[in-house]
């Protein structure tokens, strides 16, 4: 296995690509996308498909805005120290 697939595996061994533009999703970090030319010439055996961020709120703009509420929802607004 080449060292540029061993960075994108997950620990599920597969590799994360968004279906729409062919970013690559970095595992040790979810919210980082990256190009990848090398896998949309040859795709590796082990990809898996999803939208990435930035394809997800372009194709689904109205279900990123239900989404992104959620998640705000969510999320523990940080403390402010004096």
């Amino acid at each position: 296995m080449t060292p540029l697939r061993e960075r994108y595996h997950n620990e599920h061994g597969l590799i994360a690509q968004c279906c729409r533009c062919h970013m690559v999703r970095r595992p040790e970090d979810p919210n980082t996308w990256d190009e990848v030319p090398e896998f949309i010439v040859e795709p590796p055996d082990e990809l898996t498909h999803g939208l990435c961020p930035t394809c997800f709120h372009e194709t689904y703009p109205e279900l990123a805005k239900r989404y992104d509420a959620w998640v705000a929802a969510r999320t523990v607004p940080a403390l402010a120290i004096p």
